[in-house]
């Protein structure tokens, strides 16, 4: 993970924002240091959520004790979004009601 850095006494952030419901300051899931990271968090959101239009979006606080507190809610939407992905991975491969054995083989 990268750690979010200040830039002319802002410390810059990356989000995922619902482009019909705007939620502030994180969005739907953030804060991510990197527009890359706030791009891979909106692939798996949307492969979770495809009807709904999501975008990235870039904002900042001021510095003054903003670097911990964003490292701290980058924590917390990271946790969220492995649970996101956990669950995008058992969907996908849940077990069909036909497999007596509970597990089905995976031809990827």
């Amino acid at each position: 993970m990268n750690a979010f850095s200040e830039s002319h006494g802002f410390a810059r952030y990356h989000y995922v924002q619902h482009a019909n419901a705007p939620r502030y300051p994180y969005g739907v899931c953030g804060p991510f240091p990197t527009e890359h990271e706030a791009n891979e968090a909106l692939a798996y959101i949307c492969a979770a959520f495809p009807a709904v239009d999501l975008h990235v979006e870039q904002a900042g606080f001021s510095t003054e004790n903003s670097l911990q507190m964003l490292s701290m809610d980058n924590a917390k939407a990271c946790r969220r979004l492995e649970l996101l992905k956990s669950k995008l991975i058992i969907d996908r491969y849940a077990c069909s009601p036909k497999d007596s054995a509970g597990i089905n083989s995976v031809t990827n």
